[in-house]
């Protein structure tokens, strides 16, 4: 699926569902460190991300636990890109 219709399908079920407080929100990565990816790879793969570096699954796991825990902020429906600069 395209990020675009992520985006749309995200919007959809949140609005769909806020009448039964359920929050809905996805999160996209780009490339992520993973065996699926040959290290020789890698300097084409941060050259395809605006901060040139590949993501780590951390960040992944880091990004859906923010949404999931009860401290976290009210957010209805949005879609992450989980990123860090450094």
């Amino acid at each position: 699926m395209l990020k675009g219709a992520l985006n749309a399908v995200t919007r959809a079920l949140a609005i769909e569902y806020a009448k039964d407080g359920i929050r809905v929100n996805t999160v996209a990565p780009g490339v992520i460190n993973t065996p699926m990816h040959k290290p020789e790879s890698h300097d084409f793969l941060k050259g395809l991300h605006p901060v040139g570096r590949i993501g780590e699954v951390k960040e992944i796991v880091d990004a859906v636990l923010f949404l999931t825990t009860r401290r976290s902020p009210r957010v209805r429906y949005c879609t992450w890109m989980a990123a860090r600069t450094r």
